[in-house]
This record gives structure tokens, sequence and C-alpha cells, in this order.
């Protein structure tokens, strides 16, 4: 059996209000927009059930093809302030089968958030460095989407809902 001590913890500040933030990741719509590593990787949803016990399954086409499917479940939704989720990557991913957790805060800062983004349980170093390196890609997408005016257009029904 695996030993799942490693964790890893990426921050971003977003000029935004934490529940606009927030609604970044409360629909299946919004997160095509961004929630990709880099700009080369394109994803597809293919479940999204935003509740808790609810199911989320993804699938990152890389570059030339290549397709990498996740998913998990949400563990705990207190919006705007947390988001909590099990992380599987699916076969053939050498890490397939591993279950981690997603720990996502949304700290104010001042008319800004904090997005700390905690990845735990994973099975080593290595593996953590890959991860870490995809989130801090995924949370400069996000970003760069709060520069967007469509991007933000999208968010501003979800954010009332959750302010």
């Amino acid at each position: 059996m695996t030993n799942s001590t490693h964790s890893i913890t990426v921050r971003r500040l977003i000029p935004a209000p934490p529940a606009r933030v927030f609604a970044a990741f409360n629909s299946a719509e919004a997160l095509g927009k961004w929630f990709t590593p880099d700009p080369d990787i394109s994803i597809e949803v293919l479940a999204f059930d935003f509740v808790p016990e609810g199911a989320l399954r993804f699938c990152f086409i890389m570059p030339g093809e290549e397709r990498k499917g996740v998913g998990g479940r949400y563990e705990r939704i207190a919006a705007p302030d947390e988001i909590v989720f099990s992380w599987i990557w699916e076969a053939p991913d050498p890490h397939a089968a591993i279950p981690t957790r997603v720990t996502i805060q949304f700290l104010e800062r001042e008319g800004a958030t904090e997005v700390v983004l905690t990845h735990a349980q994973l099975p080593s170093e290595e593996i953590g460095a890959r991860h870490g390196a995809g989130w801090q890609g995924m949370l400069e997408r996000l970003a760069g989407g709060f520069t967007d005016p469509q991007f933000l257009a999208s968010l501003r029904t979800k954010a009332a809902a959750h302010a």
C-alpha cells in the first residue's frame, strides 16, 4: 500500500471578492473557461454535481490528443469560504486509483481574494511537485479570467447568490 503523506499548498491573490472567485468554481461552464494547468490543455467536464457528495469528473485533453481522466466527490462546500473534494486519477495514469484530497479556501484580503489550495494525501514529493505545478497553472489562468469582461459577466449572477 502507498503511504500518502505528502501535501502541497499553492496560493494566488485574485483581484475580486471571495463570492465572485467562489463562483468560478461552482459551475461546469465557468470551470470550462479556466480549469486547466496550461492553455494548450483543454478540459471536458464529464460530471459536475456541485453539492456535498456530488460527483466530479473531468477529462484533460493534452497536446497530441492524449486524454487524462480524473474524478472524485465534493466532500464540503461552504460558500464562499471553502470547497473540499477528492481527486483520483483514472487509468492509464501511473497514479490511477490513489485517492487524494483538495481543499480550496477563499480568504478576503482588502477587496481581493487569496485562494489557498492544498492538495493532500499525495504518495510522493515527485507527485506533489507535479500537482503543485498544475494547480499553479490553473490559478494563473483563473486570475487571468478576472481581466476578461465576458468571464466576469458570466460570474455576476453566481457571485450574487453567494454574497
